[in-house]
């Protein structure tokens, strides 16, 4: 079921304890503000939304903290293309000026996978018709 939802502030999700596990699948989102802690989400699911695969999205995806699923619907390059698969396409890499010799990101909850699961806050969220978050 589609919740419509076009937009999310960029700190609706301030404040919650990572990694939180979002999704935002079925609606209306093209652009995704809101990633811009690489070590916020550790799940982000956006299928059934047309993202738009900007610099942005796709420097958060290739750090392979979060796992994200959907698609890209724009740029041409990446259209259809796994959301975290395309940030490794050679012509985006070059278009965001993506290195490889860049410092991995390290963030304190992913120490072992162990740790996330016992020690994780799984936030879940399904909102329609709520105004709070947009």
């Amino acid at each position: 079921q589609s919740c419509s939802i076009s937009n999310v502030h960029k700190d609706a999700f301030r404040g919650l304890t990572p990694p939180v596990t979002l999704d935002m699948s079925s609606n209306q989102l093209t652009q995704v503000t809101f990633l811009d802690d690489p070590c916020q989400f550790s799940e982000v699911q956006l299928s059934n939304n047309p993202i738009d695969c900007d610099c942005n999205v796709l420097n958060h995806t290739r750090h392979k903290i979060a796992t994200f699923t959907g698609k890209c619907a724009t740029p041409p390059e990446v259209y259809d293309v796994d959301i975290d698969v395309a940030g490794t396409f050679a012509p985006i890499e070059a278009k965001c000026g993506f290195n490889t010799t860049e410092p991995e990101v390290y963030c304190d909850w992913k120490v072992s996978s162990a740790s996330v699961i016992s020690y994780s806050f799984i936030f879940s969220i399904i909102i329609c018709n709520l105004t709070y978050f947009l």
